[in-house]
Formats: structure tokens, C-alpha cells, sequence
């Protein structure tokens, strides 16, 4: 599949939320889901979520139906071909985060998205009520996976769960690689103890290159 990438503005979203790469089990990833309709694309979700403990058994038409009735009153389509249905429950012993990628596009009439792109990735997101705050911020970095065309591409090629999940996680280190240490930074800052310390431990280290310094300067461009 070719993707064109508009380069849009990728969100900011707060660090203290763990990151969906550090939440999405392999066990829930889901490779090549039939599905024609969203209430077909939830009610697969939801019974994969039973299937592996993530809710009891008696919850499941309860959930399947808070997801429709969140699909009914507004598309939960995002965009650059994905949907994201997501509901709060008081159930769970823990957040939940479900990938599935569908055998083939839904139709408009059924994702409606909002950039025309049929969508055929789907990403589940069940919270608890008195973690609001942390259950938007995960939508919102889905939001940010899905604006690296990098990872659209790897998650669509991809054939186990082990390759969405690495796509995942090395998304979002794209998207926020680790901050380098300064080394002048902590030099400065280095405090060892003893008087002008900083300036013999530097000289130090730089006296065997002294000498060469001086050699290499004597040149006759250099003069």
C-alpha cells in the first residue's frame, strides 16, 4: 500500500502516561479480522477481550453495547485509515489496549472518516472511569502512531504480533527519541571537591594531544 504522508503536526502528549507500546500485549494483536460493519468489528474485539480474562463473561453484551452506542452518536473513525472505539467500564482490573487489522477496508458509511481514508486498522481502548485523564491521553498518542507513515506501513505489511508490537514501540521512539546528554552540560555542572579541580582534571586529559595540537598548527597554510 502506498502512503502519502502530509507531514501533519504530531500532538504533544504527557510522559507520565505509559506508552501503548509499553501496554499492548501481543496477545492482543489481531492479524486479519473479517469484519464488513463496526458492530462486526466490536463484537470480535470484544469477544477476543473475553476470551483472554480482560472482562467477565456476563460484561460482554453489556460492553458490545456501550461501543455501538459510542459508534451511533459519533464515528469513532480518526483518520489516515484507522478507527478507535473505546469505552469506560468498572470492570477492569487493568486499561486495555487491542490492535486488529482488518482483511479489508470498511466502507465510509460505516467508519466515516474524517479524511475520506477507508479504514482497515483498528485500535480498542477500554479504561476505567476514575482514569479519564490517562484514557484520553492514550487516544491521543494512537492519534500520534498514526501520523508516522512509517509505522501505517509496518503494521499493514506486518505477518505476527511481535512485528506490530516492535513497529509500535519504534514509532514512538521516532516520535520521541530519548533527550542526549550534554557533555559540556555535566562537565560544568561536575563538581569534584578540590581547588580549580575542573581546570587540572581537563588538563589532564588533554596534555597528550598538547603536543600534536602544536604540530599540526605549524603548517604553511597555518602560518
Amino acid at each position: 500500500m502506498t502512503e502519502s504522508d502530509p507531514s501533519p503536526q504530531v500532538p504533544h502528549v504527557s510522559t507520565r502516561v505509559p506508552r501503548i507500546g509499553a501496554i499492548l500485549d501481543e496477545e492482543h494483536v489481531l492479524l486479519d479480522v473479517e469484519a464488513s460493519s463496526m458492530a462486526e468489528v466490536c463484537s470480535a474485539l470484544v469477544d477476543h477481550v473475553v476470551k483472554k480474562g480482560g472482562i467477565p463473561a456476563d460484561k460482554r453484551d453489556e460492553l458490545l453495547e456501550k461501543l455501538l452506542a459510542r459508534e451511533q452518536a459519533s464515528s469513532t473513525a480518526i483518520g489516515l485509515g484507522a478507527v478507535c472505539p473505546h469505552a469506560f467500564v468498572d470492570y477492569l482490573a487493568k486499561p486495555i489496549v487491542l490492535f486488529a487489522r482488518l482483511t479489508a477496508p470498511l466502507e465510509d458509511r460505516e467508519a466515516h472518516s474524517p479524511d475520506g481514508t477507508p479504514a482497515d486498522l483498528v485500535f480498542l481502548l477500554l479504561g476505567r472511569k476514575d482514569d479519564a485523564r490517562e484514557h484520553l491521553e492514550s487516544l491521543m498518542q494512537v492519534a500520534r502512531l498514526l501520523q508516522d507513515a512509517a509505522f501505517r506501513q509496518a503494521v499493514h505489511k506486518a505477518k505476527t504480533p511481535s512485528e506490530v508490537a516492535i513497529a509500535t514501540v519504534a514509532s514512538e521512539q521516532r516520535l520521541d527519541p530519548p533527550e542526549k546528554p550534554s557533555l559540556v552540560r555535566a562537565g560544568i555542572e561536575a563538581r569534584t571537591g578540590r581547588f580549580a579541580g575542573g581546570i587540572i582534571d581537563d588538563i589532564r586529559r588533554r596534555a597528550p594531544f598538547y603536543l600534536d595540537d602544536f604540530k599540526r598548527g605549524l603548517n604553511l597554510q597555518g602560518l
